[in-house]
């Protein structure tokens, strides 16, 4: 079996796609250097083409930022997405009703940036800056070498006072230029193994399928095969195209399951996605 068994051309001369779903960062593009130079100009070139006939959403797990933050980054890439057309797993906040019950009127401690705090509020909750003065805990962005000093301050606030724990950024790991680093799913676990229990809203739980077939409905968009979803995670290309009835393709050299043969990606996510293409750009590269 073929690590790279399709190509983006390949999709398109089976039958132009009628809409793209894609993830962010892996995809459009990486935080590792090495990776960026050698695929960004071709992925920018590609989108540019895509967008000239047929739309394109984003489906991410970015709760760093805020959607028009994620749409004004994507803009400093070349790719111009409208922010309406930005599907965040923090949106879950308010799309999904058991979360906004949780959120609405409350106050809110938000791990993360300023940006963060957006999914919150947005859902109608009040940001205060510690966590003993919330009713509900959001985990959304590691924050570098504070992460586990916040880690630690939540741990002890709950300990004092129980209170809900949600993560709105289930991703582990992401790709930089030493390899991979942890990010706020990785600390969210070791909340989970000091005994705190965690809810976890984004890709790949089904959850986020709600959140996408919520934001595709409020536009008349439906869900069929003609619509293609490209992501690095195997767990999320698997996941979304089952709850969704859309087509799906792994991409595999410009995130996550960059340099890992088949048996790993197996090995590590439990699955291997059927369609599987190097980068999200019609230039090929032969190494």
């Amino acid at each position: 079996m073929s690590r790279i068994n399709s190509s983006l051309a390949s999709i398109w001369e089976g039958g132009e796609p009628r809409l793209i779903l894609s993830d962010a960062s892996g995809v459009l593009y990486t935080d590792s250097n090495d990776i960026h130079h050698r695929y960004a100009d071709g992925i920018t070139r590609t989108i540019r083409t895509i967008t000239d006939s047929i739309p394109m959403w984003i489906g991410t797990n970015n709760t760093t930022e805020s959607p028009m933050q994620i749409a004004n980054r994507l803009s400093q890439y070349g790719i111009d997405v409208p922010e309406s057309s930005i599907v965040s797993s923090g949106m879950g906040l308010r799309y999904l009703e058991r979360f906004r019950r949780q959120i609405d009127s409350k106050p809110v401690f938000t791990m993360g940036y300023s940006g963060s705090l957006w999914y919150a509020e947005w859902a109608g909750g009040v940001s205060v800056d510690h966590p003993d003065s919330a009713e509900v805990i959001v985990l959304a962005a590691s924050t570098g070498d504070r992460s586990m000093a916040t880690i630690d301050l939540i741990t002890e606030s709950l300990r004092r006072r129980p209170r809900p724990v949600i993560c709105i950024n289930p991703d582990r790991y992401v790709q930089s230029t030493g390899g991979r680093y942890p990010v706020m799913g990785y600390y969210a676990e070791i909340l989970e193994s000091r005994g705190v229990p965690v809810d976890w809203v984004g890709k790949p739980e089904s959850n986020f399928s709600e959140i996408v077939a919520h934001s595709f409905h409020s536009v008349a968009i439906e869900m069929t095969p003609s619509v293609w979803f490209f992501d690095d995670n195997p767990r999320n290309v698997a996941q979304l195209t089952t709850d969704l009835n859309i087509s799906g393709a792994l991409i595999m050299d410009t995130g996550l399951c960059a340099g890992m043969s088949l048996d790993d990606i197996h090995q590590e996510f439990g699955v291997v996605p059927p369609v599987r293409i190097s980068a999200l750009s019609f230039e090929e590269l032969h190494q």
